[in-house]
């Protein structure tokens, strides 16, 4: 069995794959998790002769930890919460992992960028985001939108995006008064708790949440 990579911009996808992966593998392997760890440590098991490692990957040091697992020889299952770039996929032997990449529409990700106060075409947009994905899908990269767009407005995006993706983040979250958006954020966090005690269900959620947008 190979290695596996699972990475791109439908975060929901990759992380439901990633787990997928984590319990195949648990299956016949002993799998220790090495998310957070910051240089080569194999480990041996005193249960099994089979041993094989999870890592969720943050950053460029991750990328190079986990190719030296795999270069060593390890069995090894990642998960890397945005798309490799062509540079960094090319880094990977395809005989020793598999990448496997999952993207979303660009019907989400036109949604995601009209998340603005008072934009008249949110709803059209959000019944077609609907059609594309789940609603927990579409929940998880709303969160994830609005985390952006604070970090864009009271904090910095340096290091978490980059290049054209920054720069679109930016001038959206210009589009918000500083209340506007502290408001939102947290009517979407009180929101996603309600979904995940059993409160509301998502559909319930997300027209609440898009309500705060009118």
């Amino acid at each position: 069995m190979r290695s596996v990579l699972v990475h791109g911009d439908d975060e929901v996808a990759v992380y439901q794959h990633y787990e997928k992966m984590v319990g195949e593998v648990k299956k016949s392997n002993e799998m220790v998790d090495i998310t957070g760890a910051t240089s080569y440590s194999p480990r041996q098991s005193l249960f099994s002769d089979l041993v094989a490692y999870q890592m969720i990957l943050n950053s460029e040091t991750d990328l190079k930890l986990f190719l030296e697992y795999i270069d060593k020889g390890h069995l090894i299952v990642g998960y890397y919460y945005k798309t490799l770039t062509p540079t960094q996929a090319k880094k990977f032997d395809p005989k020793k992992v598999e990448l496997l990449q999952f993207k979303l529409s660009k019907v989400i990700w036109q949604f995601l960028e009209n998340l603005t106060p008072g934009n008249p075409q949110l709803w059209l947009l959000f019944d077609q985001a609907k059609k594309e994905g789940s609603l927990d899908m579409v929940m998880g990269m709303i969160l994830r939108q609005l985390a952006h767009l604070n970090l864009a407005k009271f904090g910095t995006l340096d290091g978490v995006v980059f290049g054209w993706q920054k720069d679109k983040l930016q001038s959206q979250a210009d589009k918000f008064t500083d209340k506007q958006l502290k408001e939102i954020v947290s009517r979407a966090l009180t929101l996603d708790v309600a979904v995940k005690t059993g409160i509301l269900n998502t559909d319930t959620a997300l027209t609440r949440l898009l309500l705060f947008f009118q």
